[in-house]
């Protein structure tokens, strides 16, 4: 099951530090969600029936409705960065990228580059040392996080459309 290690709620949606064993469902939600894999094993997904393997080298994107399972190997854990974007808040932030209603992500993999990997790091860093993290300090980083992706993976994507 897996196993919450540090959770952050706010107008940003949820960020959660867990730890994935063998098996399961990450939680299906209305919201956008970004999976990056800090340490641990590798893991496989179901996405809508199609077979995905999450590692280092990439990161996942979850349309909202998307099913979803993870497969990793018996006796295998990972951790991962799963962040629960708010629809509120990525309008808000990200207007031209996330204003329709329809599937914000293009694709459900892609190649993670050395920034995006940089700042999640940070990011699982900071978390795990939560006890000098202000909200403040929390959602600047996660619309660093955010910007960097747009600017990767979406806008790119939408300017070459």
């Amino acid at each position: 099951m897996a196993r919450p290690i540090r959770v952050f709620d706010g107008s940003f949606g949820r960020l959660q530090l867990i730890e994935a064993a063998a098996g399961e469902a990450l939680q299906t939600t209305a919201a956008p969600q970004i999976v990056v894999k800090q340490e641990g094993a590798d893991l496989d997904f179901q996405v809508d029936g199609e077979p995905l393997r999450l590692t280092r080298d990439n990161l996942l994107f979850f349309n909202p409705g998307v099913a979803s399972r993870t497969n990793p190997a018996a006796g295998s854990h990972a951790q991962l960065l799963v962040f629960q974007a708010s629809r509120e808040w990525l309008r808000g932030g990200f207007p031209a990228m996330f204003n329709g209603a329809g599937r914000p992500f293009p694709s459900a993999i892609e190649s993670i580059t050395q920034r995006i990997r940089q700042l999640a790091d940070t990011l699982a860093i900071e978390v795990m040392n939560d006890q000098f993290l202000s909200h403040e300090r929390l959602e600047f980083m996660l619309q660093e996080l955010m910007l960097s992706i747009v600017e990767t993976y979406l806008a790119r994507r939408q300017a070459g459309a």
